[in-house]
């Protein structure tokens, strides 16, 4: 483990706590990250200081203090935010998500103690190394994800750790052990207290995980619970569907809804935005387009609203005789070759058209019909031989 990269701010917010008595370690997710060598975007510092005392040590500096009640206090260096939170014990969660009291505590393993995962409850200071009370380093070199003790109780708690569960596995290429896997299993029905919008947000990053394909294939019954829609597909299906995910969390959403009856309310349910429902319908509706010539290709390309990687990966994962990469590189050809597939790029504008004598809806009407026929290479997209083209339509006119 890297125990020199931590950022000045990070390093300065120690400082200042143990300058003035109290205890401060990173905990959490950047010590886990740091260990196994992964990027890291937050940093979370626990101490023995208690809300009002670490006002007092921030003092000179700006502070966000929404979360203070429960112990939060973020610090903001130059822009760069460092959340730190007194050492906490929770008790009760009667809704399955929070917890009903929080005490703040002067012991750190006290605060370990109710954290989610052992890989997340490990602490870290430059001068004391890392504290790890519950083997979170045993179960990284392991490759393993465990709850910190009772796993059913854990879940009970807050119920979200059920899909994180799922989510740290796949994004990591984890194993749940088998009492946390049980426990995974048995409360899987709780998700029905989680939001639709932390629900999305998991399965977003689960989806887009090395380990995914295992993970879904273990845990369909977890799947299930999140998107009953996925009850009609068999067993042979979805063995063969989540085998072949692409690793984007639209695209993969788009492979598992494609042969559902109602896509649309799976994902109005888990509130995805307009523009997510949109892309995921638009490569479900595109998804038996021919494609074998350039003609095809060019009409896919017309009415596709997702990026040709997406498509490409999301039709070789539903046909497997497709060739992902020769796809895309036949539609990228098109792009770069700059053949007519929209109506901005067609030589001819709505004016030209109104100025051979078509009016109002005609206009728009004689647009796509120039641009179906450029498409199929029945005339070329020059502005001469369109308005020619176009003329024929005209009434009185006869059409050769």
């Amino acid at each position: 483990m890297n125990h020199c990269g931590l950022p000045y701010p990070v390093q300065k917010c120690l400082s200042l706590l143990n300058e003035s008595g109290y205890e401060a370690f990173v905990v959490g997710g950047a010590v886990r990250d740091m260990y196994l060598g992964r990027p890291i975007h937050d940093y979370d510092i626990t101490t023995s200081a208690r809300p009002e005392e670490m006002l007092q040590v921030f003092a000179a500096y700006k502070t966000i203090a929404t979360g203070l009640k429960h112990g939060t206090l973020t610090v903001m260096f130059e822009g760069f935010p460092v959340e730190i939170t007194t050492y906490r014990t929770e008790t009760d969660y009667r809704d399955h998500r929070h917890p009903d009291a929080v005490a703040f505590t002067s012991e750190l393993a006290e605060d370990c103690a109710r954290r989610d995962f052992t890989i997340n409850a490990m602490c870290f200071h430059p001068l004391e190394g890392v504290i790890d009370f519950y083997h979170g380093e045993d179960d990284l070199r392991e490759h393993i994800i465990r709850t910190v003790n009772d796993p059913a109780e854990r879940f009970r708690e807050d119920a979200l750790r059920i899909l994180r569960a799922l989510r740290f596995a796949a994004e990591l290429d984890f194993t749940i052990e088998p009492a946390t896997a049980a426990a995974v299993h048995h409360a899987r029905h709780d998700l029905s207290f989680v939001s639709a919008e932390r629900i999305q947000s998991e399965l977003g990053r689960l989806l887009e995980g090395p380990g995914r394909t295992r993970i879904l294939q273990e845990f369909r019954d977890v799947t299930e619970v999140i998107l009953p829609e996925l009850q009609v597909l068999s067993a042979e299906d979805w063995q063969k569907l989540t085998a072949a995910l692409p690793a984007d969390a639209l695209g993969g959403l788009a492979v598992l809804l494609a042969e559902v009856p109602d896509a649309v309310t799976a994902m109005q349910r888990l509130k995805y935005s307009r523009h997510d429902q949109s892309l995921v319908l638009n490569l479900i509706a595109r998804r038996h387009d021919p494609i074998a010539s350039r003609r095809d290709l060019r009409f896919l390309l017309s009415s596709l609203t997702a990026s040709d990687e997406q498509y490409a990966a999301f039709r070789a994962a539903l046909d497997p005789d497709t060739d992902a990469a020769d796809l895309l590189a036949r539609m990228q050809a098109i792009r770069a070759d700059g053949d007519c597939i929209s109506l901005k790029q067609l030589a001819v504008r709505g004016t030209d058209i109104s100025a051979l004598g078509f009016q109002d809806r005609q206009i728009h009407t004689v647009l796509h019909t120039l641009l179906d026929a450029v498409m199929r290479d029945e005339v070329p997209d020059e502005a001469g031989a369109l308005k020619a083209y176009a003329a024929r339509f005209l009434p009185g006119q006869e059409k050769k």
